[in-house]
């Protein structure tokens, strides 16, 4: 069973992506490979439209936003307030 992080509104499937891209860019074609389901075509634009993730030269790279979400839970609570977001 995924993991879900309620505190900051992200699903399963979404860390999961959130955490292969924290290690090093991926492409669309690694993405929809490995996240297999019946709404993994909407995944990446999902994660954009977030703005967790972002398309540079074909491969997606994690926005500030979409690192402070990997955070602990108060971590990523001072990183909103710190930028406005609350």
């Amino acid at each position: 069973m995924t993991a879900t992080r309620k505190w900051n509104d992200v699903g399963g499937r979404q860390l999961a992506v959130l955490q292969w891209l924290a290690t090093k860019p991926r492409t669309k074609e690694y993405i929809q490979d490995r996240a297999v389901g019946k709404r993994s075509q909407r995944l990446i634009p999902t994660l954009i439209d977030r703005g967790l993730i972002m398309e540079a030269e074909g491969l997606y790279h994690l926005t500030d936003h979409g690192k402070a979400v990997l955070m602990p839970p108060d971590q990523y609570r001072q990183w909103k307030k710190d930028w406005g977001f609350f």
